[in-house]
């Protein structure tokens, strides 16, 4: 609010900022808008690493830097991740089923054959 054209009448920039920051929520709200910029940013952050010279001590964080970070970092895809990490979970789960399910058959025809020996013995002796 503090931003908003009729708080600040008659100032460009006050108008200014309150349309990115309106066009910052309406990326922030679209699924595929967000994943369009955050492409869009990885790719733009990418080649200027490599392009723009930094002074020696430029990254390093200040004091109240801590406050500023955003705990989302554009780096990291948490999609992707869950993605990855859960289909590995769900195959793990079905591995261990079917195995327990062939020990188990496995199990009941070990079970058979000693009693169709031990009938078979039994008939013969």
């Amino acid at each position: 609010m503090i931003y908003h054209p009729d708080k600040n009448k008659g100032s460009g920039e006050a108008s200014k900022i309150f349309r990115d920051i309106t066009s910052a929520y309406e990326i922030l709200g679209n699924i595929r808008q967000r994943k369009l910029y955050d492409s869009a940013a990885n790719l733009n952050q990418n080649s200027s690493q490599f392009t723009t010279k930094q002074q020696p001590f430029e990254t390093m964080y200040t004091k109240n830097d801590i406050y500023k970070t955003n705990v989302r970092s554009r780096d990291y895809n948490f999609e992707q991740w869950s993605k990855a990490h859960y289909t590995n979970v769900f195959r793990r789960h079905h591995e261990t089923r079917q195995k327990r399910t062939r020990n188990k058959m496995n199990d009941e025809y070990a079970e058979r054959q000693n009693s169709y020996n031990l009938l078979t013995i039994m008939v013969f002796a």
